[in-house]
């Protein structure tokens, strides 16, 4: 029953948050809804994190590793991150050009930057303050690592770092010892599962969370990730995808108002889309027109037709075209079930949506040839 609430909500959440950005992206930057329309969007954005927040607490959250530059990720999450501050607080970056990869989650890790952003805000209160957020490689030893409150064990070495310093109230030793604490929380109005969330998704990544703090003098919160060894790259600003190399995408989701407002958001962007209602509907257009499409989302929930059993079928017919499985549910992610299948998380905002569905699409395997030997399912 949860789970299926959870999948409910998040198909809720992508249908309003599709909708609003499509709508966004259509009026004049002088139109006077654009903020009622960019504040739809605010609150879709943080209804999804918690959401993910409650998952990642309950240590149901979804874990799909990439390599990730740190620096990169927060820089094209500016608008986003911003908005999680009081303006009454100033938001400095201090972002390294050139960090080593960490082998993470992005979602969720901005999750973490959102909920230590939140945390600083909170802890400065109703007055004007300030939060800076920077990140830098740092060189962890056995001593700095046993000063850690989160990850003592964790071995030494290279490590890329998400630091968050506050000019807040700071917090005495008896608070600092609690902060990790399910529910525990100084605030009337707060639910205690920002920093819980924080160390669950840290541990899961195998990292390491250092705190400085004092009463009346702010604190500085330290995430510790293990970097790999590759060449570094360069810190992206902000983008969003706004156009696709022309191919035909074949959208299977039996909620309909999340297929519509996917179909919408992908052919804006200029692709051509195939819709099917169900899984029945999807196997036809396959059969019939299966050799003409460069990739297939599958969202499908009914039983006997949903996404396993469509995408086994699937792949009897083209077993090297590439798939983008969505879901609002981790557990729903057969994935990983070949080097063909992708997999992005419900609720999804259009650029999220946009870049899945590029990588998928764009991946090497679309390339190849997607003849049939067979005809049959």
């Amino acid at each position: 029953l949860a789970g299926s609430v959870v999948q409910d909500f998040s198909d809720l959440l992508s249908t309003v948050l599709g909708n609003a950005e499509l709508a966004l992206s259509t009026l004049p930057a002088d139109s006077p809804a654009r903020q009622d329309l960019e504040r739809v969007v605010a609150a879709g954005e943080r209804a999804g994190d918690l959401t993910r927040q409650l998952q990642s607490f309950a240590g149901r959250g979804s874990f799909l590793l990439e390599q990730v530059n740190l620096s990169e990720l927060i820089a094209r999450s500016e608008r986003r991150l911003r908005g999680a501050v009081p303006q009454r607080c100033a938001l400095r970056f201090d972002l390294a050009a050139a960090l080593s990869a960490v082998q993470a989650d992005p979602r969720q890790l901005l999750q973490v930057v959102l909920n230590l952003l939140t945390n600083a805000a909170e802890a400065i209160g109703a007055r004007p303050g300030s939060i800076d957020l920077r990140t830098l490689a740092v060189h962890c030893d056995r001593d700095l690592l046993s000063k850690a409150a989160v990850g003592t064990e964790q071995p030494e070495g290279a490590y890329v770092a998400l630091e968050v310093r506050d000019d807040g109230r700071g917090m005495a030793q008896h608070v600092l010892e609690q902060i990790f604490d399910p529910f525990f929380t100084t605030k009337s109005s707060g639910r205690g599962l920002g920093l819980p969330a924080v160390q669950g998704i840290v541990r899961a990544h195998h990292g390491v969370v250092m705190v400085e703090t004092e009463p009346c003098h702010g604190s500085r919160f330290r995430v510790l990730l293990p970097a790999i060894s590759r060449p570094a790259t360069e810190v992206r600003g902000p983008s969003v995808a706004s156009s696709a190399t022309p191919c035909r995408v074949l959208v299977a989701d039996d909620e309909e108002l999340v297929c519509r407002t996917t179909q919408a958001i992908l052919e804006r962007a200029g692709y051509t889309v195939v819709v099917a209602p169900d899984g029945q509907k999807a196997l036809e257009a396959l059969r019939a027109r299966g050799s003409e499409f460069a990739l297939v989302l599958l969202a499908l929930r009914k039983p006997g037709f949903g996404t396993r059993e469509v995408l086994a079928k699937l792949r009897r017919l083209y077993p090297e075209l590439p798939v983008l499985l969505s879901s609002g549910l981790p557990e729903a992610d057969p994935a990983r079930a070949d080097l063909q299948t992708s997999f992005v998380a419900k609720p999804f905002t259009r650029a999220e949506l946009l870049e899945a569905v590029q990588r998928a699409a764009g991946s090497p395997s679309s390339e190849s040839s997607l003849t049939n030997p067979k005809g049959v399912v």
